[in-house]
């Protein structure tokens, strides 16, 4: 996995990892219909329950701390 192209999500700064993984709780059927998405357009052949054990099962992620942005320009928001 040394270059997955993986999906980088910003969320907010929280003082305990716990925090970061509950706010991930709420948000987590956002990325995955995000994922999904990337995926195949036709939502019909998406599984039917979009459940976090669901989540778990099918993505790997992390929390990081730090974000540094080394191109020092402007940064563009894609909305979905």
């Amino acid at each position: 996995m040394a270059h997955d192209e993986g999906e980088v999500y910003l969320i907010p700064e929280f003082d305990h990892p716990d925090d970061a993984i509950d706010f991930l709780k709420d948000y987590y059927v956002e990325i995955f219909e995000h994922q999904l998405f990337s995926w195949i357009t036709d939502d019909n052949l998406w599984p039917d329950n979009l459940s976090w054990e669901l989540f778990n099962s099918w993505f790997h992620y992390s929390i990081q701390s730090m974000v540094m942005d080394t191109l020092g320009e402007e940064i563009e928001k894609d909305e979905f």
